[in-house]
């Protein structure tokens, strides 16, 4: 099983989201990973999603949080906005959420 980047040791939960994607979330911070292609999935707006990927990273930095799949370092970048921060993986598995930018993300994608 694959442990939160944030909180390092806590190992992260399968559950089913409202739309039956399969999404995993740390119990103990909320946070969420979402494999690649599942954001969109989870989305109201995954044509959003989709240009937001194809914009890019928004002024990437490192982080010391590493990629729940591979185990490297991601990118810590701004996604759909620069207000908002996500981990993305450098090899393309996916991106984390902290608990409080899952709200941004309906927020941001809604305008």
């Amino acid at each position: 099983m694959a442990h939160c980047p944030k909180c390092r040791v806590i190992e992260l939960e399968e559950f089913d989201s409202e739309k039956g994607i399969k999404l995993d979330q740390c119990p103990e911070c909320g946070g969420r990973w979402f494999d690649m292609g599942e954001l969109e999935k989870s989305s109201a707006h995954p044509e959003k999603v989709a240009q937001a990927k194809i914009d890019g990273p928004l002024r990437p930095r490192e982080t010391d949080r590493n990629c729940p799949r591979c185990d490297r370092a991601m990118l810590n970048a701004g996604f759909i906005s620069e207000f908002l921060r996500a981990d993305l993986c450098q090899d393309g598995h996916g991106l984390w959420l902290d608990k409080h930018e899952l709200h941004l993300v309906d927020k941001l994608l809604a305008e």
